[in-house]
């Protein structure tokens, strides 16, 4: 079925018409009705006072002015600690390293300063302190002048033959020096070989309950050596003498136990120690079977007294 059928189905409906007389039948029967009274309303009378009647409405509004009370309280306390803090602050002076103290700005006109004369200030100021800053860089140069000239004046205080004498004198001390360190590695050779059936140790490393420091392992006059900071980390590296004594016996008196390589001196089997033998007598030393000796010729041991120089714990 289409639309248009539908749409006359529909218009040819029957349309009842209403009675003639419906409307004044309509208000006969609504006049006809009994009428019965609304009961009154009764609104009970608060018997408080006013405030409780209008508490609502008056609470947001003393909460505000409770708000904007406490707000101006605390902005004029900051306005005071402001000014407080710009009056101090104006009277704190800045302290120039040999330049004096220099006053940042006027302790009652800061706020009021204008800006063009802050600028001013401010130049003034880097000014002064560029001053300051020349006059210090002036002051060094003249001490690193001072310093060069009474370097150039103590090196050339010493005649040659007086600086000669200054060096033989240092060159002594160290090799002094090293003839006691040989003689107390000497002391460690006796004193350990004492407990091993007087035989001196194979090497250096097993006198490390013996040795007192690292320190006497080193020649005072070699400088490219460092003492070993433990007996883990030692090596040949950190020690600048020779050992030529292992396993030897006390019954060799004369046997070399140290030599050292720089001033020649020798550390013996007895705990002495001989200055400079390797390099002012070198026939002095013999060697058998592997072995260094210590032997002065017969010829030698009574016309050269230099020849006897030694060192013993003994002593």
């Amino acid at each position: 079925m289409s639309t248009n059928e539908i749409e006359n189905i529909l218009r040819r409906a029957p349309q009842p018409k209403p009675p003639g007389n419906l409307q004044q039948q309509l208000k006969a029967h609504a006049l006809s009705v009994p009428r019965v009274p609304c009961p009154e309303m009764i609104v009970p009378r608060d018997s408080g006072s006013w405030l409780s009647r209008w508490w609502a409405a008056l609470a947001p509004t003393v909460v505000t002015l409770a708000c904007a009370a406490t707000l101006t309280a605390q902005r004029k306390e900051l306005q005071q600690l402001q000014s407080g803090t710009a009056s101090g602050l104006s009277a704190v002076p800045v302290v120039i390293p040999g330049g004096g103290a220099t006053q940042i700005a006027p302790d009652a006109q800061t706020a009021s300063v204008a800006p063009g004369e802050e600028l001013a200030r401010l130049r003034n100021l880097i000014a002064a302190l560029q001053a300051d800053i020349a006059k210090l860089e002036q002051i060094r140069a003249e001490n690193d002048k001072l310093r060069a000239q009474l370097s150039a004046r103590s090196a050339a205080v010493f005649s040659p033959d007086e600086t000669k004498a200054m060096e033989d004198a240092r060159d002594r001390a160290l090799r002094i020096e090293c003839v006691n360190n040989l003689k107390q590695l000497g002391l460690a050779v006796r004193v350990w070989a004492l407990d091993h059936q007087e035989l001196a140790p194979p090497d250096v490393l097993s006198m490390s309950n013996q040795i007192p420091s690292f320190k006497i392992l080193i020649c005072p006059a070699d400088t490219g050596r460092q003492p070993a900071t433990d007996w883990t980390s030692y090596s040949a590296a950190n020690c600048s003498y020779e050992f030529l004594g292992a396993q030897a016996p006390d019954t060799e008196p004369q046997r070399i136990v140290f030599r050292c390589p720089i001033h020649g001196s020798l550390g013996l089997i007895d705990g002495s120690a001989q200055m400079s033998i390797a390099k002012s007598h070198p026939n002095w030393i013999v060697q058998r079977n592997g072995k260094y000796y210590m032997e002065v010729p017969f010829a030698e041991r009574g016309d050269n007294p230099a020849s006897q120089e030694s060192s013993n714990p003994n002593q």
